[in-house]
């Protein structure tokens, strides 16, 4: 089930005929059939996730009535913040100033309404009542008033909802008519996720919870600004899904990690190799970054902009793995990094002609000042990652990295991926389903 986040991130599933399936909103159990749940701390663009569902013959889903509503509005004005910055900064992307880099996709707006206390819930969507239609107006007309009069931008959206399309006007009387005919549609899925999902724990059965984005980017523990507007780590499950403490004292936290780093948005990454530049010009990239980038289809799922790639880097995995008190890592795309002839992972920074092991996520001006400092391993030539049957069949140097990871975070690696496909997975004593 999903916990946090909107369809700002995405996750892609590769199927043993090849067939890709890209989801935001459902979680992997759709692709099997299985019950998927939308829960109350993420926020939910509807026509997003009835597009997501078009994908499927049928789709077992609840979604809690607590779910705050992405409008179109909050998509709106997410454009206009990320225009304002970007004109009023001009600043360079390592430092703390600029745009942000968001997906433009309304999650900042809708998550500030839910604080402000006038966000829509998916309970008053589905109701399709007089009050919804007059809340619809007067968060309309507000946000209207600022977008135009203060940001100097229009009441736009991206054509088809997609990252970067031309731009659609609309109006007061069409986001009305079109949110009571989402509300229909997705009547049917409404459910006390809170209540379901108690039950089920207290019954022994296995539960999933997924996050949508790595712990950089969580509000309060990432690299603040350049943050997303919630909480991915696994301490904010019990208040996004409503479930008490007690019955997740026996939860094993999988950290989901590749063999190397990748950044989308703006911000410092000390092990960058595409000049430290955001966007990414490839031009000034380096030649692993390039290899990187295409082996790995390195493109927002989402946005399908490049991301940033960088060697992986040790200092910032370790504070991750504390922040969210891992139990596993699950080390993905190890198959990516067949071709080079060395690897580099980072240790240790270089910070004012100091050595450092620390972390500082919330100085961003300390980290964009970060020298890597670098171990460098043999590389590994084509197949010898991704014929691997099990763990023993990988190359010598693909274990040296395992064993880094280990070693330096004192968390055990329990799964690698080898490839794209499911069936491309080492399992090396890991506790799961």
């Amino acid at each position: 089930m999903k916990f946090q986040g909107g369809n700002n991130a995405g996750n892609t599933v590769v199927k043993e005929d090849g067939t890709k399936i890209v989801l935001h909103y459902l979680s992997t159990a759709a692709v099997k059939n299985k019950m998927s749940a939308i829960a109350a701390g993420v926020v939910l663009n509807p026509g997003a996730l009835l597009e997501e569902i078009a994908a499927f013959d049928d789709v077992n889903l609840m979604i809690d009535p607590r779910t705050h509503i992405i409008m179109p509005y909050h998509i709106s004005m997410d454009m206009a913040q990320e225009h304002y910055r970007n004109e009023k900064a001009k600043a360079g992307n390592k430092g703390a100033m600029g745009a942000i880099g968001t997906t433009h996709k309304g999650i900042g707006p809708a998550y500030k309404d839910r604080k402000d206390r006038i966000g829509i819930t998916f309970h008053e969507l589905v109701s399709g009542s007089k009050s919804l239609e007059e809340k619809i107006k007067q968060n309309f007309r507000l946000y209207k008033k600022v977008i135009e009069n203060y940001f100097g931008f229009s009441m736009v959206v991206p054509q088809g909802g997609n990252f970067g399309a031309s731009q659609q006007h609309y109006t007061e009387v069409e986001v009305i008519e079109r949110t009571m005919e989402q509300g229909k549609k997705l009547r049917r899925y409404l459910n006390d996720v809170s209540e379901e999902v108690i039950a089920l724990l207290n019954k022994g059965k296995n539960v999933l919870f997924q996050g949508s984005q790595g712990v950089m980017l969580d509000v309060d523990w990432g690299n603040y600004p350049k943050v997303t507007s919630s909480h991915p780590t696994p301490g904010t499950i019990p208040t996004s899904v409503g479930v008490p403490l007690n019955l997740l004292y026996n939860m094993e936290n999988v950290g989901v990690m590749k063999a190397y780093l990748t950044k989308v948005g703006s911000g410092p990454v000390a092990t960058c190799l595409d000049a430290h530049c955001w966007p990414v010009d490839e031009s000034r990239s380096e030649k692993e970054a390039l290899h990187i980038r295409a082996k790995g289809h390195e493109y927002g799922a989402t946005t399908k902009r490049p991301r940033r790639v960088g060697w992986l880097d040790l200092v910032q995995l370790n504070y991750a793995c504390k922040m969210s008190g891992l139990t596993q890592l699950a080390m993905t795309k190890l198959d990516v990094l067949e071709g080079l002839e060395e690897i580099k992972v980072a240790y240790a920074y270089e910070v004012n002609g100091q050595q450092t092991s620390q972390y500082r996520a919330w100085d961003l001006e300390w980290l964009a000042n970060a020298r890597p400092i670098y171990a460098t391993l043999k590389g590994f030539e084509e197949g010898e990652v991704s014929n691997a049957k099990n763990y023993y069949e990988l190359p010598s140097s693909a274990k040296n990295l395992v064993s880094l990871v280990q070693g330096y975070t004192n968390v055990p690696v329990t799964l690698i991926s080898t490839g794209p496909k499911a069936s491309q997975t080492i399992f090396k004593g890991f506790k799961g389903f």
